[in-house]
């Protein structure tokens, strides 16, 4: 990367914002981001704010305060709480959107001494089970259904590209993406703990780790599955132009992989 490319690590994409857009609106729980979604302030004490963060004035004013594209998946989604860091000061805000939804949103101060940086809340399910919980982590079928139906979308090259228009809602998962995505991974949807090491560990006092080329460009074998029983390219193969070769699992224990 040179001066220029080096930001684009942390832009978002414009594909990303436009997967989560797909998402059924209402449905979840919990959003996390690290910058504000835009105007989020006009949903708060915007005074009190401005009293801890005067500098803020300006930038609040010209409505300039925030992610623009996070502005627009708050209120497409709406999810029930949102969380966000950035600005090293504690606000709230509740937003009713138009359809009586609400969206509780939580930003926490810097932790350093005596700053507000840390809160607890208690969030129920949605939908209690009356089996015990699992402490396991899930695929979300509907998310599996978006980029599968998205992959064509997802280009790399340095023009410009143009999404479909978000109202045409061909990308939003039917019953047959649904029941397709359930016999592919068995309707079960609990990662398998297959986890291994792809990169360097990093010891305490070790100084600077040399970096290797071809470490870093090897791919995290989880990724890997979930991209072949998809049926979807690999980003990093398609950022890195790779040729794809074609996943060989035993026969015996493709479904332990699955399950």
């Amino acid at each position: 990367f040179d001066e220029k490319t080096i930001r684009s690590i942390y832009h978002i994409r414009s594909l990303d914002v436009f997967r989560i857009k797909q998402l059924q609106q209402g449905k979840i729980d919990i959003t996390i981001s690290h910058d504000w979604p835009r105007g989020i302030v006009w949903y708060g004490d915007v005074q009190r704010l401005l009293q801890r963060k005067q500098y803020f004035h300006d930038d609040i004013y010209t409505n300039q305060l925030g992610s623009e594209p996070l502005e627009e998946v708050l209120l497409r989604i709406q999810p029930k709480y949102w969380f966000s860091a950035h600005l090293h000061v504690k606000f709230s805000a509740l937003v009713e959107h138009t359809n009586g939804q609400l969206t509780r949103f939580l930003a926490l101060d810097k932790c350093l001494p005596g700053r507000d940086f840390l809160q607890i809340l208690d969030i129920e399910p949605t939908n209690p089970s009356s089996s015990p919980p699992t402490n396991r982590l899930s695929l979300d079928p509907e998310w599996l259904c978006i980029l599968a139906k998205t992959d064509h979308l997802l280009h790399v090259q340095r023009t410009n590209t143009f999404l479909p228009s978000i109202l045409q809602n061909s990308f939003t998962p039917n019953e047959d993406d649904y029941r397709k995505v359930q016999d592919d991974f068995s309707n079960t949807f609990e990662i398998p703990e297959i986890f291994e090491l792809t990169g360097p560990i990093h010891t305490l006092g070790s100084g600077n780790i040399p970096i290797d080329i071809e470490q870093l460009r090897k791919n995290n074998p989880q990724t890997e599955l979930l991209c072949h029983m998809l049926g979807i390219r690999n980003p990093i193969d398609v950022i890195l132009n790779r040729k794809i070769q074609p996943i060989q699992f035993d026969q015996t224990s493709s479904s332990d992989q699955t399950n």
